[in-house]
């Protein structure tokens, strides 16, 4: 049977486009009918958890074994030689990232530190890597994958580049002027995607067939 599945967004009247039928297992818990916001500005996606209607004493204890684990990862790998901007560097990215947001680009932050679990605790703009698992967008089956977590903030969940760019992706504006975002992940292009397309933008499926697919 043909896969004809697709995601066909408008841009919304405060210039996003969002996905509302989103559903994951994360933290041992599933989730359905998840609002994600796509970012492709963003270069990896992040999951405020208390936006799943989770409260900050509910979340508290999640943070607090990551940050435990990440002060002992840090001490292992110093116990073994690394220094302790070398061991830090270790984990970033790996365990752990720091987001700041667009707005504080340039000022100087608090510096963090990454022996002591309250500072981590007291750290909002720190988010840690877990798996996700049973990722489903509008019917679009989504390979598990590990995704970052921020337990303290409250904005929106973001769909960044870490995903999309396994992603067969088309934005732009059409006749009647509605903005579209319309795409499809690169190993399930289908026939239905191809015609879309065609019919949203004025892309030849013919064309999109023989290019797209190789």
């Amino acid at each position: 049977m043909t896969n004809n599945k697709f995601i066909k967004i408008m841009l919304n009247s405060n210039n996003e486009f969002r996905l509302d039928n989103v559903t994951m297992s994360i933290l041992g818990m599933s989730f359905q009918n998840v609002n994600v916001k796509i970012d492709t500005g963003c270069p990896y996606s992040t999951i405020p958890i208390q936006r799943l209607n989770m409260s900050a004493s509910q979340v508290g204890p999640y943070k607090r074994n990551d940050a435990n684990k990440l002060v002992s990862d840090i001490r292992h790998h110093m116990d073994n030689g690394y220094t302790i901007k070398q061991a830090i560097q270790k984990e970033l990215k790996s365990s752990f990232k720091l987001s700041y947001g667009i707005e504080s680009g340039g000022r100087k932050h608090r510096q963090i530190n990454l022996l002591n679990t309250q500072d981590i605790m007291d750290a909002s703009e720190i988010s840690f890597k877990h798996k996700a698992i049973n990722i489903d967008f509008d019917g679009i089956d989504i390979p598990d994958r590990e995704i970052y977590i921020n337990y303290d903030r409250t904005g929106n969940i973001l769909i960044g580049m870490d995903i999309l760019k396994d992603w067969n992706i088309h934005i732009g504006t059409i006749d009647i002027g509605e903005t579209i975002f319309l795409a499809c992940p690169r190993d399930q292009i289908n026939d239905g995607y191809l015609r879309e397309l065609e019919n949203t933008f004025h892309i030849a499926s013919n064309i999109n067939a023989l290019i797209v697919r190789q």
